[in-house]
């Protein structure tokens, strides 16, 4: 195991919150998957850089990851994303659109207003361009 790839563990560690479920001591969990990732890499021929890549797509679209293998899934994705100026772009501006979705549910007192807060801060991947469209049509905002 390598110093990068325990160091990528814990960078995914406190970016997606990944943390053992089961009891399992903290060090062997870490150990486990820094066996995975690094067993990961190898298979798919992906860099660290291209690990980092996916670990901020990930977090940014709101994509849930359990493990190593599918964030190693989600590194094409992650490379188009950072390759094309417009993609990362739009999807900025939605993230922007969510929140202000969010702040306006949250400064008014109209009726279903936790509903949209759960749905709007809930909502991940695909889904949440989904979402905000059926917020708008239903009046909101």
């Amino acid at each position: 195991m390598s110093r990068e790839v325990f160091d990528l563990v814990k960078f995914a560690e406190n970016e997606l919150g990944w943390a053992p479920k089961d009891g399992t001591p903290v060090w062997r969990w870490r150990a486990a998957y820094c066996v995975r990732l690094e067993d990961a890499m190898k298979r798919y021929g992906h860099t660290t850089e291209d690990i980092r890549a996916a670990i901020a797509y990930c977090k940014t679209t709101k994509t849930r990851v359990e493990g190593p293998g599918q964030l190693a899934r989600h590194v094409g994705e992650a490379l188009t994303r950072l390759a094309d100026p417009d993609e990362r772009e739009l999807a900025d501006d939605l993230g922007q659109q969510i929140q202000a979705a969010i702040d306006w549910e949250s400064g008014h007192g109209e009726p279903d207003r936790e509903y949209w807060i759960t749905r709007l801060v809930r909502s991940v991947g695909p889904g949440r361009a989904d979402t905000l469209t059926e917020w708008k049509e239903a009046g909101r905002g």
